[in-house]
């Protein structure tokens, strides 16, 4: 089955005229992990765990995994968003020194 049969006629010309923008401005479609890494600001060890984990969502095209732009900023929405759509909660603990 061809991606044209499972597309209907308006989610073709979306898709469609998505691209052709994506394309006028010089944009890619798809990082390497290396690139979606220094996009997130991690790195690329971690980035490279992150996708072998399935965690940031990639797609094999040929022998090159990448990861899709659609998909990288859903990842970056939904980590942000948190479960309870206010944001993801980041706590640290300190160990605190006993005095001598």
């Amino acid at each position: 089955m061809s991606v044209e049969t499972t597309l209907d006629a308006e989610g073709d010309d979306e898709l469609e005229a998505t691209i052709a923008r994506l394309a006028n401005r010089g944009e890619r479609l798809v990082f390497s992990i290396p690139e979606a890494a220094l996009l997130l600001g991690i790195s690329r060890a971690l980035a490279y765990e992150l996708a072998r984990r399935g965690e940031v969502p990639t797609m094999q095209l040929g022998r090159r995994r990448v990861v899709p732009r659609a998909a990288l900023a859903r990842f970056v929405a939904a980590a942000t968003a948190g479960p309870n759509g206010r944001g993801r909660v980041m706590t640290t603990t300190r160990r605190s020194h006993a005095e001598p």
